[in-house]
């Protein structure tokens, strides 16, 4: 996975870090912001790999600026964390702070110079990603850092909270050998032809997706097929604990 990052705590360019009064936002269905279920990927010993959450917004109202402070606990750090989908485009103004002494990541996202506001939607806004190092009981909730709280505003600068649903999650161990995609305890030629048929001949995903993500870029492609080849037969580098959670 390829570090992207990240900003860190708190620069000048923090547009609004006071406290403000919120106010209760229009009549309808709520703004919301809830998590998908944890992708994640450890094999023990030694008990370690990667793990992404998905960060789900509801929003049924145009947006000007959203400032999500999050704490998270457990054997876990964060990684890397990025916007994605189409409302991301809307949000010239981006910054992600990371605090790992204190597990807390900061989301301050705004239309700041102009443009259109963030158009009501529903989907995937964000995706964290953390490095599990045992396994054990985590979890994401809100939190307020210094001055930062949780809070929205709207296209008439009206600031108020969205509803909030914290995120608790059990990693266990998996142990499945990476490149293990048939499952049969172990990663050889007939796991490459398993990976050729699922994507080139209709064969079946394999049950962990992540095991045929043998390059960790995120995704199962012909480009895992040849590394694998490359490693079973040609001394390339060692299969990855991938990060192919979700198609």
């Amino acid at each position: 996975m390829k570090k992207t990052l990240i900003v860190f705590f708190f620069s000048g360019l923090m547009l609004f870090s006071n406290f403000l009064p919120c106010f209760a936002q229009d009549p309808g269905e709520p703004d919301t912001i809830r998590f998908l279920d944890w992708g994640y990927y450890v094999v023990c010993p030694p008990c370690t790999g990667r793990a992404v959450v998905p960060m789900y917004l509801v929003n049924d109202e145009s947006l000007y600026y959203m400032n999500i402070p999050l704490k998270w606990s457990g054997p876990i750090d964060m990684d890397t964390a990025i916007v994605v989908g189409e409302r991301s485009e809307f949000m010239p103004h981006k910054v992600i702070g990371v605090d790992h002494t204190n597990q807390i990541v900061l989301f301050e996202l705004a239309n700041v110079g102009g443009g259109e506001f963030i158009p009501p939607d529903q989907g995937i806004l964000i995706k964290l990603y953390f490095i599990i190092q045992d396994t054990g009981f985590v979890d994401i909730d809100t939190t307020i850092h210094v001055t930062t709280y949780y809070h929205f505003m709207d296209l008439y600068e009206t600031t108020f909270q969205p509803l909030f649903y914290p995120t608790e999650f059990y990693i266990g161990e998996q142990n499945i050998p990476p490149g293990d995609v048939n499952q049969d305890g172990d990663a050889t030629v007939s796991d490459v032809v398993y990976l050729i048929n699922y994507l080139f001949k209709g064969g079946p995903e394999p049950a962990h997706l992540p095991s045929g993500d043998v390059n960790l870029d995120c995704d199962v492609t012909v480009s895992d097929v040849i590394y694998f080849i490359n490693f079973l037969f040609k001394s390339g580098k060692s299969l990855e604990l991938g990060c192919c959670y979700y198609k």
